[in-house]
């Protein structure tokens, strides 16, 4: 029998819900994931802004090799020029928007710094693809919610296998925890505005592709340099909002060429374009 589940689709009982399998899964992604976010964290101190921000970007281009074999991502020229104007327009926006700014280019840049940056990216790739492949189970008759489950896990399990590690590391003066104090609140505001982007991403990878959400996780470097012209005041140069077109076009170039595949594989299959198949 069914139900409708939250009063969002009609599928199988809750019951049903492969827990055991998602908590597999996880156990597996959080050595991926959280190795990949402490790397990135260690590289901004031995890194350029604009380096690391091209750098990490790039990510874009794993996924997309990564995706082939495990995704059977089909490989087309608009794809590969989309990637191309992306981080063409990231490398513009990134490497003309600091190159004046003197705190930017006061970082004291070590070759270890950027091999903690390629670990990160390469994981981080990993991991938005691993989360398309295995995130998700083929039987649930939605995506978004099977997306949502398996972020729970996720974070359980980080709470669960990051909690050990990181009083081990205290005592081994690795890491040595200090209690944040006055900034709490701005700590808790960062924890639910990453909580947010977290959902966002492995929802937009359920629902698209992880290039594709690699290429929509761009449009955060504009926007940063867009808002602090705004609160601060700051100018833009000509070639980096020349960057900014560039990486619009890739964007939109890459929407335009995911839409074209859907529809194509509606046509083919009947089925993907029922009215009766859920959205989510």
């Amino acid at each position: 029998s069914t139900q409708s589940t939250w009063g969002l689709y009609a599928g199988p009982l809750v019951n049903t819900i492969e827990w055991s399998y998602y908590f597999k899964v996880a156990a597996v992604m959080v050595m991926i994931y959280w190795p990949s976010r402490y790397m990135w964290y260690l590289s901004l101190e031995h890194t350029s802004v604009a380096a690391n921000t091209v750098i990490f970007q790039c990510s874009c281009v794993f996924c997309f090799l990564l995706s082939v074999p495990l995704l059977q991502e089909k490989v087309t020229c608009p794809k590969m020029l989309a990637v191309a104007f992306c981080l063409a327009g990231v490398a513009l926006v990134s490497i003309f928007s600091s190159k004046d700014d003197p705190e930017a280019t006061a970082v004291e840049q070590t070759p270890m710094g950027y091999v903690f940056l390629i670990l990160s990216v390469l994981t981080f790739s990993m991991y938005e693809v691993g989360t398309k492949r295995w995130g998700q189970v083929e039987s649930d008759p939605a995506p978004l919610l099977s997306s949502c489950r398996f972020l729970f896990t996720v974070g359980f399990v980080t709470a669960f296998e990051g909690v050990p590690v990181l009083i081990l590391w205290h005592f081994l003066g690795i890491e040595t925890f200090e209690w944040p104090g006055e900034h709490i609140p701005a700590l808790l505001a960062n924890v639910g505005l990453d909580a947010v982007l977290n959902l966002s991403m492995v929802s937009l990878i359920s629902l698209s592709s992880p290039v594709f959400t690699s290429l929509v996780l761009m449009l955060v470097v504009p926007l940063t340099m867009f808002l602090d012209v705004i609160l601060h005041g700051s100018r833009l140069p000509i070639v980096a909002m020349i960057g900014v077109v560039v990486l619009l076009v890739g964007f939109a170039l890459m929407n335009w060429t995911e839409h074209a595949e859907r529809k194509k594989a509606a046509t083919e299959d009947p089925l993907l374009s029922s009215p009766a198949e859920p959205l989510l």
